[in-house]
């Protein structure tokens, strides 16, 4: 007898993940694929089904050194996490004067300065002043970002030297945890793009001491804190579901609407939704069912007063 294509509903949502050091963001993708089907062959044990491989994405790359919060989507979700692009991240980061890293953080050739001294801590004070607000990095050498269609980091393990364009990050706050020399303990809180990494090279390049981030831990993303995530460890096939959060966690923010059954039909044929009330006005708006479930988000014409589809995930 020929295998059949389960119709089961497949896991949606959101998994908060507390990464530990060593794998990679995109490794702890592979080991929730792994889960996910698992998942679904256990609640299938003794049939035949098979089932299409579900979407898993990530929204921030964390190196493989640092641990931390992982916020990933399953399923429809992975089509949300573009909105979670724009959430602010912190970090705690402890940062090794003295010295330099080929790679900006332990991992890799570490040289040692000549004779940097020991900044005191009024100096760390009045060098970290510099870095807040709308400001220009240079990526580190060894990144992902693609330079004329290769990563830079495939670059400098091929010991040719490629530089990114520097980018325009924007940080928010730099507060001191602890300093005792070499090691300086801080807690970041940034917007997307940026690498404390390059951070840790900078600050340490502005002390004159040189300096690389030792260590890195991403403590909040948007409103999600690592205190709520979990370890990849804890989670199996069988509690993958109860680990995850409504899709709705991507749209938190938002202006939401709720459609009436027919309004619902259209919006999933990908059709115009027009309002006989104005809403309030956000870049994007949640659109929910009558029960109050995600449906997509769309855009909202104040003139017209028409949400038209963007993200339609019936």
């Amino acid at each position: 007898m020929m295998s059949t294509m389960s119709t089961r509903i497949e896991p949606a949502g959101v998994l908060l993940i507390d990464k530990t050091a060593g794998p990679t963001s995109h490794d702890v993708v592979a080991a929730v694929r792994q889960l996910i089907h698992a998942h679904l062959v256990d609640e299938d044990q003794g049939t035949k089904r098979r089932h299409r491989a579900v979407k898993v994405g990530h929204a921030g790359t964390l190196d493989p050194f640092a641990t931390g919060l992982l916020l990933l989507g399953i399923g429809s979700a992975t089509r949300l996490l573009e909105y979670s692009h724009s959430w602010h991240k912190e970090y705690e980061a402890k940062i090794t004067l003295g010295a330099t890293s080929d790679t900006d953080d332990g991992t890799g050739t570490i040289v040692a300065a000549p004779e940097p001294g020991a900044p005191t801590l009024a100096d760390i004070e009045s060098v970290l002043p510099q870095f807040f607000g709308t400001i220009t990095q240079q990526p580190p050498s060894y990144a992902a970002i693609k330079v004329k269609g290769k990563k830079l980091y495939e670059y400098a393990r091929a010991g040719e030297k490629v530089a990114a364009p520097p980018r325009q990050i924007t940080i928010h706050e730099i507060a001191v945890l602890d300093y005792h020399y070499p090691v300086l303990s801080l807690r970041i809180r940034c917007e997307g793009g940026t690498y404390i990494r390059a951070l840790a090279r900078d600050i340490g390049a502005a002390l004159g001491t040189g300096g690389y981030c030792s260590w890195l831990r991403r403590t909040q993303h948007g409103q999600h804190l690592v205190a709520s995530a979990a370890l990849l460890a804890d989670i199996a096939p069988t509690t993958l579901v109860d680990q995850l959060h409504p899709s709705d966690l991507l749209t938190v923010g938002m202006t939401q609407l709720m459609l009436t059954d027919t309004q619902v039909s259209d919006f999933g044929q990908g059709r115009q939704i027009h309002l006989t009330k104005p809403i309030t006005e956000t870049e994007h708006i949640a659109v929910l069912d009558p029960t109050g479930t995600l449906i997509g988000t769309g855009s909202y014409n104040a003139v017209t007063k028409i949400i038209a589809p963007n993200k339609v995930l019936l």
